[in-house]
């Protein structure tokens, strides 16, 4: 039986995207970053989660989309990594959407350096 897998997709343009579902703590409106002197590019400042600071990541510089200032309909993805709490910085969520495991790209066969 091939294993069911449920993921969380957005937008960023008019490209869409997926992140599995069960790495995601929650979606939020956009908030104003802290920004962090010094940290790498694909870091847009820090946010507070309910008390703890979490970077906010630029996924639009990661996935070569045109850059913009994020906008109070934009959203951020509160999503676990292996290490710590991220928040994405995305244009909008569009849905959930449950996949086999068999129909699955590796985002390594598209993007060699995600």
């Amino acid at each position: 039986m091939q294993e069911r897998l449920q993921f969380l997709i957005f937008h960023l343009d008019d490209r869409l995207y997926g992140i599995r579902l069960s790495q995601i703590e929650r979606v939020v409106r956009s908030v104003d970053a802290t920004p962090l002197p010094q940290a790498p590019a694909i870091v847009l400042g820090v946010v507070s989660f309910y008390g703890e600071i979490i970077p906010l990541l630029n996924v639009r510089k990661r996935f070569g989309c045109p850059e913009k200032d994020i906008g109070l309909d934009d959203q951020f993805i509160i999503a676990r990594t292996s290490r710590r709490l991220v928040a994405l910085a995305v244009d909008g969520v569009r849905d959930i959407i449950e996949r086999s495991s068999q129909d699955i790209v590796a985002a390594k066969k598209i993007f060699s350096s995600a």
